[in-house]
């Protein structure tokens, strides 16, 4: 299952996407097991957004895709319906400061946990939950809240951690790494050391999660942006040093594994 992100460049094309997206993802069977790539409509989804939001920064009108979706059919599958205000929740949530429609996105928070709390307990209910969860996590991350973050991020983690998804367990675990250094930062706490080992740690293992998924755009940006990015700039600010002669060897890579992540 795959949708052409080319068609969201135009309003004729974001009708025929919309209807696309909601007849598939109605008509997949699939489930989440044994691991989360098995949800195919799922990680269609997912790939969708990683080209067009990752890649093109359609925020918006990824979020008009997802609600479009969710408001074509009432009665459309419970999950596919909640999926479809997370999607929306993780365009709006990458807009910047002044352009990032936060009364919409408390509400499509409070709507999307609605939904997924409806559910009957099935694999899809918790990898909609630990999703919940993890973009609940991001959202407070940028609004500097870092305490929630973690919060967030370590129920996403324990979800994801039940559910066998090593990979969704080992980010998760990863972001509460990142946002306890950056309390730590902040507060100019005295164990920073032990924190950037830490955060060193879980990057390591999320490294190993991801590193044979090469052919995942959303696995690279993790494995051979994000997790890198964020090492270096947590050791820059904290004033600490250490080899980061690996992350840079990774940034480099993505030249050739994604360029459109470079």
């Amino acid at each position: 299952m795959r949708f052409n992100a080319d068609l969201i460049r135009t309003t004729e094309g974001q009708i025929q996407l919309v209807q696309e997206i909601v007849k598939a993802l109605n008509a997949d069977a699939t489930n989440p097991i044994p691991g989360r790539d098995d949800w195919e409509g799922e990680k269609a989804l997912r790939e969708l957004e990683s080209v067009v939001v990752q890649g093109h920064h359609f925020y918006d009108e990824f979020v008009t895709i997802c609600m479009s979706a969710f408001h074509l059919r009432s009665d459309s599958d419970p999950s596919v319906r909640a999926l479809f205000l997370l999607g929306a929740i993780n365009g709006a949530r990458r807009l910047p400061d002044g352009k990032r429609p936060d009364d919409q996105l408390v509400r499509l928070f409070s709507d999307a946990r609605a939904h997924i709390d409806a559910l009957n307990d099935s694999p899809r209910k918790m990898r909609l939950s630990s999703l919940w969860f993890y973009h609940a996590g991001i959202y407070a991350h940028v609004n500097g809240d870092y305490m929630s973050a973690i919060v967030y991020h370590n129920r996403s983690a324990k979800i994801a951690e039940t559910a066998e998804d090593e990979e969704a367990t080992a980010i998760s675990r990863f972001s509460a790494a990142v946002d306890h250094v950056n309390i730590a930062i902040v507060d100019e706490l005295p164990d920073i050391e032990a924190l950037l080992a830490k955060m060193r740690k879980e990057g390591n293992m999320l490294k190993i999660a991801l590193d044979s998924r090469t052919d995942d755009s959303v696995a690279v940006r993790w494995a051979y942006l994000n997790v890198p990015v964020h090492l270096l700039f947590a050791h820059f600010w904290a004033g600490e040093q250490y080899d980061g002669s690996n992350d840079i060897r990774r940034l480099h890579e993505l030249r050739t594994l994604d360029p459109a992540l470079e």
